[in-house]
């Protein structure tokens, strides 16, 4: 034990000055996680007991939408790092982006559920798609720039260990706040209307939070990137895969969210 701690210690010293972040800037990056969990789950967590319980859409068609707003996404996401990684802006080349996207959430967020009352299933289908697809492209606007920024703000293994814990706190302390998402919604006159009100709080929280990365968190690599060749996506995403490591990896991450998912998503009945 004794043996452990001092190791600990040892470590801790390694980290030179230069390497390390200001706990303000820790700060502000974890504080942008009280954005991206709620925008990665609060729709799944929501959609079915919105559209279907309340609007009576089938069950099915709410599948099929979260399917089709999902596989967008899937597409979106390394198109937005090739945008991110060969932006040069003044301020960066994730910091705008992560601006940009964390108003757009705020905007199109509450939109998803202001769908009119007493409109046919088919338009309803239509509308919740897409309100979906039109919010998780600013989602992937924002979230894209945010993860790669944390990762970029020190290249000192033990730092960035400390960076990543103080966000994956504020992400464990949103993902109880998701919880009570229907608690909040009963205590107005019905639920789609809960609903709305909560969606317009979530979309203040998503561009008070969500802003503060873009604002307060240096980009340490911008000078040295802002003098590179500009990366080809296809090349790029052909070395990804190339990696059998990731390879792996990824799909382990795939499997576990597909099972938190399917629960989350039939927790709710």
């Amino acid at each position: 034990m004794k043996a452990a701690e001092k190791t600990s210690k040892r470590e801790v010293a390694r980290t030179s000055v230069k390497d390390r972040v200001l706990e303000s800037e820790k700060l502000a990056n974890a504080l942008g996680a009280l954005m991206q969990n709620p925008g990665n789950h609060a729709v799944n967590r929501m959609a079915n007991i919105i559209y279907n319980m309340v609007l009576g859409v089938d069950p099915r068609l709410i599948g099929i939408a979260t399917f089709i707003f999902r596989m967008w996404d899937a597409f979106t996401d390394p198109v937005m790092g090739h945008i991110s990684d060969n932006s040069r802006f003044k301020i960066g080349r994730r910091r705008p982006w992560i601006i940009l996207g964390a108003v757009l959430c705020g905007i199109t967020f509450p939109l998803i559920w202001l769908v009119p009352r007493g409109w046919g299933e088919g338009a309803t289908f239509s509308y919740l798609l897409l309100s979906c697809i039109i919010f998780y492209t600013c989602y992937t606007i924002f979230a894209v720039p945010y993860n790669t920024l944390a990762m970029e703000m020190t290249p000192d293994y033990h730092e960035k260990t400390r960076v990543v814990a103080w966000r994956a706190l504020f992400m464990k302390l949103s993902a109880i706040g998701i919880a009570w998402l229907f608690f909040f919604t009963q205590q107005f006159k019905d639920t789609l209307t809960g609903m709305r009100w909560v969606g317009l709080g979530l979309g203040i929280v998503f561009v008070v939070f969500g802003v503060l990365p873009g604002f307060f968190v240096k980009e340490r690599y911008y000078k040295q990137a802002s003098k590179q060749e500009k990366v080809k996506l296809w090349p790029s995403i052909k070395t990804t895969l190339s990696c059998k490591p990731f390879v792996m990896l990824i799909s382990m991450v795939v499997l576990m969210v597909l099972g938190c998912q399917m629960i989350n998503g039939l927790g709710e009945y």
